[in-house]
């Protein structure tokens, strides 16, 4: 009876549609950026704060100096703090104002669809999938999205949730949580 029930709810759901993950993708393209980390390759980062707070993952741009796609152009990297508990690196944006991610205040379900955004030359790319609150593993989330670490993980309306770190096992994404993210960057995380 119980499975019934839920099955009824998740069919009375609205279903997202191709259109649904193209409207979040460009919703979050602004706060999106490319790292030219060095001639082989780059990597990409969330605008998580209006002033220039860069989010990326740790093992992005080990080579040094590293140029940044802002808004259509380059600007060089600046000061940068890293937590090696969450996988993530804070990089500081020239003085500015920046199109900071609109950012979730709720905690996903498990099960919940996301969008995960990443950036290439060729523009945003989202990929959709399912959350996993991953137990026992320092609060992090998995997706089962093909996403590409430091892409930005969206509810369906476009706020951030988190942040792609790296792959995990079984073709899923490991996901340092917004909270999480807040809190460090707030002096009170790892």
């Amino acid at each position: 009876m119980a499975g019934l029930a839920i099955a009824l709810l998740l069919a009375a759901a609205p279903q997202p549609t191709p259109e649904t993950f193209r409207d979040v993708a460009d919703g979050a393209r602004p706060s999106l950026v490319l790292l030219h980390c060095d001639k082989r390759g780059t990597a990409v980062g969330v605008i998580a704060g209006e002033h220039g707070e860069l989010l990326v993952p740790a093992s992005a741009c080990a080579q040094k100096p590293v140029l940044l796609t802002v808004n259509g152009k380059l600007v060089a990297l600046l000061k940068v703090r890293q937590s090696d508990a969450l996988g993530v690196q804070l990089v500081q944006l020239p003085a500015g104002n920046y199109p900071a991610a609109p950012v979730s205040t709720r905690t996903p379900t498990n099960g919940a669809t996301i969008v995960a955004v990443g950036l290439s030359a060729k523009g945003a790319e989202p990929t959709s999938g399912l959350i996993r609150r991953a137990e026992g593993d320092g609060g992090f989330w998995l997706i089962d999205a093909p996403a590409r670490p430091g892409a930005g993980v969206y509810t369906l309306e476009g706020k951030l949730l988190g942040i792609a770190i790296q792959p995990a096992p079984r073709h899923q994404m490991k996901v340092a949580p917004i909270a999480a993210l807040r809190a460090w960057l707030n002096g009170a995380g790892p």
